[in-house]
């Protein structure tokens, strides 16, 4: 095996720095749009059933996408009582745009109206889904164990920018491989039947708990890069 000598090796760094010049030049002026990966519905069914809750499959709402947000398409069960669950993944290209309520406004399945916000535990925000009460918040994932729920775009940035990174992904985000962090969460909501008040808030908490588990797992596998051209 020929090895490359050390006269050669200024050439390679000089070339690979070329490369790293021109890739983000690239996202400067043609940056990419922000791409929403899918809830894992099938592990969010096991996950419901295992707990006690029912999980009658809905029908999924359309994913949403534009030059500054997408959101994934949106899931639904059915979870017993009359009650129903909504999850998608939204995603900003600008990170003081993160909402919770910028992913809900997306569709009207998700849009809430007299919407209330809630200090929590968890930090939610309450309000109304074609009449129905609704309680809603956003859970950012992270593989360390440090994400978690809220609904404001501070506390949203705070959970997002509080995540460990690995060697591997800042090097990537430096020659503008990899958006440096991904400005996400998974939005929730909990809808009960008009002629009744919202979710208690015990069943909301074991509930998000519930979802979590299957969540956070998925966020720990391996996935293809997120963002499109």
């Amino acid at each position: 095996m020929i090895r490359p000598s050390l006269s050669t090796r200024p050439w390679l760094l000089g070339l690979l720095a070329g490369v790293a010049s021109i890739l983000a030049t690239q996202s400067l002026l043609w940056p990419r749009w922000p791409a929403a990966a899918p809830i894992p519905a099938a592990a969010i069914g096991r996950a419901l059933e295992s707990a006690g809750f029912q999980a009658q499959p809905l029908r999924p709402l359309p994913a949403h996408r534009s030059f500054e947000h997408s959101t994934s398409p949106g899931i639904g069960f059915s979870i017993g009582q009359g009650e129903t669950l909504r999850l998608s993944r939204g995603r900003v290209r600008e990170r003081l745009t993160l909402q919770a309520a910028l992913f809900a406004a997306a569709d009207p399945g998700f849009k809430l109206q007299d919407r209330v916000l809630l200090a929590g535990p968890p930090p939610s925000a309450l309000g109304r889904i074609s009449g129905a009460p609704t309680r809603q918040t956003c859970l950012v994932l992270s593989s360390g164990g440090s994400g978690g729920f809220a609904v404001n775009g501070e506390d949203l940035l705070q959970l997002v920018e509080q995540q460990p990174r690995s060697r591997a992904n800042r090097l990537a985000a430096l020659i503008g491989l990899r958006q440096p962090l991904e400005y996400s969460c998974v939005l929730i909501s909990a809808s009960a039947p008009p002629s009744q008040g919202a979710i208690s808030e015990r069943r909301w908490q074991r509930l998000l708990s519930t979802l979590r588990k299957p969540l956070e797992h998925e966020s720990q596998a391996p996935s293809p890069p997120r963002s499109e051209p």
